[in-house]
């Protein structure tokens, strides 16, 4: 005796499958690659609001280390010229 001539399982039974409507019959389904305008144009501005936050955090940043670049090329100037050779320190 095989295996698989046991009959204690049950059959599976097949569904039947449903009829489809005719194309002109049901609305035209919307894929799922495709998203609606107004999600398209929510998605854009909130992209466009992350990239606008960034620039600004660049800016700051910018201006920051512009500022103490400034502040170190200002130091030394001020040492070279207070220790030049013949002025007074």
């Amino acid at each position: 005796m095989s295996f698989f001539d046991e009959g204690d399982e049950p059959r599976t039974t097949r569904q039947p499958r449903q009829r489809r409507q005719p194309a002109g019959d049901r609305p035209p389904r919307r894929s799922s690659a495709a998203p609606d305008q107004q999600t398209l144009r929510i998605r854009q501005g909130v992209a466009a609001l992350i990239v606008l936050l960034v620039l600004i955090a660049l800016c700051i940043e910018w201006a920051v280390y512009h500022r103490d670049a400034v502040a170190r090329i200002r130091r030394g100037f001020a040492a070279r010229l207070g220790r030049a050779p013949g002025g007074s320190a």
